[in-house]
């Protein structure tokens, strides 16, 4: 696990129900309980008493070790973060335990008192953000609805703990200009749209669940991360008018009913166990045509970080997962291995370039005294659009004699060269742009090979 997915993985870590409130840890049976869990209490409130006069356990709450510990007073609604790690606190400058609370406190009243709760945003984590937002929800706060338009798009984490008694109550206080914003974008749409949704092992169950995207790159992204099993792709359509909310960004968010979703279908990606399996079954394959790999004769011309040795090994070792799927003889896989080292050898930039497969296929001619005309081809044709590569097919007489195969082979390439934009960036695999069904299984297998594997 990364450092980014730890830090994803303290946006969920405390609920209300799960911090620890100071006044309960009264032994060290309590303490040596709450460490099981993760959870740092470090001394009993008899210790704490004495350690901090005038600050009441009551009201203070540890949480997970990676998330922290919580003042928090439910009559009053006053909740903010605290330096409480394993029964120290850790001062700022010369400012008391005591002193940091009332002062943190009386900015916090201030804040509620105007009707802004928007120091959840950053004071919460993404599951306790969206109980509290539930807990103003049901105390009928004045202008809900934006509140929850502002704190809805920051949650990763916890948006069932709104629960549908939460969301109707919210659609009921939607004004009538918001309810016409929303009639405005949904006009921009289709009659009937197309949405996606990403979901991993630890996601909401569907019948929970309102967040769909317009963008399938999105949700790929959400159901491969933080995960090792159970990412799956939902693909469903809804009608323009029963988008209830968009949310406006990166993620092409639209908010919609479960029972408003229909035409559903499930994707399911092979997962870790799997990616375990076919290492080993193709693992002695897949060093062979490494170690024997020719880079002191063609070696790289870009010095590119992100097109360079471990980007091909990875094209490779796809190869090699969507060729034993496919039941590929011994010709067709070393067509496509030649091809998988090589590709980007005569790259010279970063950025976007139709001309380095050809770059590269020149390279390889100097390298391969009698080379395949079919590797030749998948170099020059990789980076270019596929209607460019099929027709070139059609015309070659060489190419146009086996175009099944050579179609087949084409697209498996393209599609592994393709699985490895994991690396450029959270929604730059776009699922909709794999061409093999075999391709389409391997979303998750690509993002644990990039995040969890050594490729030199």
């Amino acid at each position: 696990m990364n450092i980014s997915n730890i830090m994803l993985s303290a946006r969920n870590a405390d609920s209300f129900s799960t911090i620890v409130q100071m006044s309960s840890v009264k032994t060290q049976e309590d303490i040596d309980a709450a460490a099981e869990k993760d959870i740092a209490v470090g001394i009993t409130v008899d210790e704490f008493i004495k350690k901090y006069p005038g600050v009441d356990p009551e009201r203070i709450y540890i949480g997970n070790a990676l998330s922290g510990s919580y003042y928090w007073e439910p009559e009053t609604m006053v909740i903010f973060p605290i330096q409480l790690i394993n029964g120290e606190y850790l001062a700022l400058g010369k400012t008391t335990f005591q002193e940091h609370i009332q002062k943190a406190k009386a900015a916090i009243l201030g804040h509620i008192k105007e009707n802004d709760y928007r120091f959840i945003a950053t004071s919460l984590n993404d599951r306790m953000r969206m109980e509290y937002l539930k807990m103003l929800i049901d105390r009928d706060v004045p202008n809900i609805y934006e509140l929850f338009t502002i704190i809805y798009p920051l949650s990763d984490y916890g948006c069932s703990s709104l629960g549908r008694d939460g969301i109707d109550k919210l659609l009921s206080r939607k004004t009538d200009a918001q309810k016409a914003a929303t009639a405005a974008f949904a006009q921009t749409l289709p009659p009937i749209v197309t949405v996606y949704r990403g979901c991993g092992s630890e996601s909401s169950a569907l019948s929970e669940s309102y967040s769909w995207t317009l963008n399938s790159a999105v949700a790929l992204f959400f159901a491969t991360r933080l995960t090792k099993e159970g990412s799956r792709l939902y693909t469903a359509k809804v009608k323009r008018e029963d988008i209830f909310e968009y949310i406006d960004g990166t993620e092409d968010e639209c908010l919609i009913l479960p029972e408003k979703i229909f035409d559903l279908n499930i994707r399911e990606f092979y997962d870790f166990d799997w990616l375990k399996d076919e290492t080993e079954n193709v693992g002695a394959l897949y060093r062979d045509y490494r170690d024997n790999a020719r880079y002191d004769k063609m070696p790289f011309d870009s010095g590119s970080e992100i097109h360079e040795k471990s980007h091909s090994l990875r094209v490779l070792l796809f190869c090699l997962f969507i060729a034993q799927l496919n039941l590929l003889d011994e010709e067709d896989v070393d067509i496509l291995a030649e091809a998988a080292l090589y590709h980007d050898t005569g790259r010279y930039h970063d950025g976007e370039d139709r001309r380095h497969g050809t770059l590269s296929a020149k390279k390889y001619k100097k390298l391969r005294k009698n080379p395949d005309p079919i590797v030749i081809f998948l170099m020059k044709y990789h980076c270019k659009p596929d209607e460019e590569g099929l027709a070139f097919i059609d015309s070659d007489p060489i190419l146009s004699a086996q175009k099944e195969r050579v179609t087949l082979l084409f697209n498996i390439f393209k599609d592994a060269d393709g699985l490895d934009r994991v690396r450029l960036g959270p929604y730059e695999l776009d699922f909709t742009q794999l061409r093999t069904e075999e391709a389409k299984q391997l979303p998750l297998i690509a993002r644990l090979t990039h995040d969890h594997m050594k490729f030199d």
